[in-house]
């Protein structure tokens, strides 16, 4: 007969086997060694020599973290960098189920590994709950450089950036400021990352209308197919490439089955 105080580890075990969503992977711990399923540019894939701005229309899914947390997200990245930890320095916009200890409901965040004036910088936050009827439907996530320290953050529900049948739900705007902000992008990535060591699932989303900023904000459309990162267990690939004429491809992703 099993000791008492493997009964608790026995019981996970059981419950993992009878959940068709529960799959077992290595990704890493709350701090680190995350896995991805994105795509990235630099600066050179874009033709630009300042990253300012870039956006992408995602399509927000029920997410289910697992253990720890899974993200469909946008990310400004400088790197490398000594100056911010883990090498990189970071803001990202997006939706998450775990993320900014919010629960394990699917839901809309922002965060940032970052310097500023002042010294280094983490933090995540909540931006609220998607709404059912957002499911499915366009959502524009935007992050643009205002000025030379300050970042705007932005999500807007039910939006869609370019062409395509409107979306069938109203239009809410949820927006905040990196301010102090003295990252330098280089690197604009599309994607999911998930966290943990079980449990975590997502039907298939979509990235649509991927768009970068130049100097002079007229920017254009990604027509480049970028750095792919794709890990075990995530699931993501193009599936209308942007080197065609479209308004910046379609990447998709989904986990863990």
């Amino acid at each position: 007969m099993p000791h008492r105080k493997h009964l608790p580890a026995i019981a996970a075990v059981i419950l993992c086997l009878s959940l068709s969503s529960c799959t077992t992977y290595s990704c890493g711990t709350p701090s680190g060694g995350h896995c991805y399923g994105t795509v990235s540019w630099g600066k050179g894939d874009l033709g630009e020599t300042d990253l300012r701005a870039f956006l992408t229309n995602v399509t927000p899914v029920e997410l289910n973290k697992g253990n720890l947390v899974i993200n469909n997200e946008l990310w400004l990245t400088q790197e490398p960098t000594s100056n911010c930890a883990g090498g990189s320095c970071w803001t990202e916009v997006g939706v998450t189920s775990g993320a900014c200890a919010s629960g394990s409901d699917t839901r809309y965040f922002w965060a940032e590994n970052v310097v500023t004036a002042v010294g280094p910088s983490y933090l995540c936050r909540d931006l609220g709950a998607v709404d059912p009827q957002e499911f499915g439907q366009p959502t524009m996530l935007l992050i643009a450089r205002e000025s030379a320290s300050v970042f705007d953050v932005i999500v807007e529900t039910c939006t869609r950036y370019g062409s395509g049948p409107p979306p069938t739900c109203a239009r809410r705007v949820l927006s905040a400021q990196s301010g102090l902000n003295l990252m330098q992008p280089n690197v604009a990535t599309i994607g999911m990352e998930v966290g943990g060591s079980s449990g975590a699932s997502a039907p298939q989303a979509t990235f649509t209308g991927n768009w970068h900023s130049d100097p002079f904000f007229a920017g254009a459309w990604v027509n480049s197919p970028g750095s792919q990162r794709v890990e075990t267990p995530v699931k993501a690939s193009w599936t209308v490439n942007p080197t065609v004429q479209t308004e910046g491809g379609t990447w998709v992703t989904s986990c863990c089955q």
